[in-house]
């Protein structure tokens, strides 16, 4: 769920017309597309459909910040599809408004280089349950 959030805000805050692209996203997603129609077309082998699924997530983690707008959306189409056979819901996690005030808080302060105190605000947050992501887009937030 988290990556699949993380994609939502690739998506729409992805205001940058070049990135740099260290991945072939689309071979990625036809080959991953190929191994999990393949599973689930031998007597229904979730358990390899789902592999394919996490070792697709597990390789993208890290490069998620970094695909271009159309990508992204073609990745989260991808896996909208196969959340929607698996019958997965995935909601979108909804952060607390003071934790959002003080994420925002936080990024004003580090653009203006007031690293302790922002480094105190990623603390007060944490303690509120929430773990703090520095990303291109500004701060991400996740549950802990």
């Amino acid at each position: 769920q988290e990556f699949h959030n993380k994609l939502r805000v690739a998506i729409h805050k992805n205001k940058a017309t070049h990135f740099a692209v260290r991945v072939d996203l689309p071979t990625v997603i036809k080959n991953a597309k190929e191994e999990f129609e393949t599973a689930m077309d031998n007597d229904f082998n979730t358990p390899k459909a789902w592999a394919v699924i996490f070792g697709l997530i597990s390789n993208l983690q890290r490069e998620v910040w970094h695909l271009r707008r159309i990508d992204a959306k073609n990745l989260k189409k991808f896996l909208d599809k196969v959340f929607e056979i698996m019958n997965l819901d995935l909601q979108e996690i909804k952060i607390p408004k003071n934790v959002l005030e003080l994420s925002e808080e936080r990024e004003l302060l580090r653009d203006s280089k007031q690293f302790i105190h922002a480094d105190a605000l990623r603390t007060k947050i944490k303690a509120l349950g929430y773990e703090v992501e520095d990303t291109p887009y500004g701060s991400w937030l996740k549950p802990i």
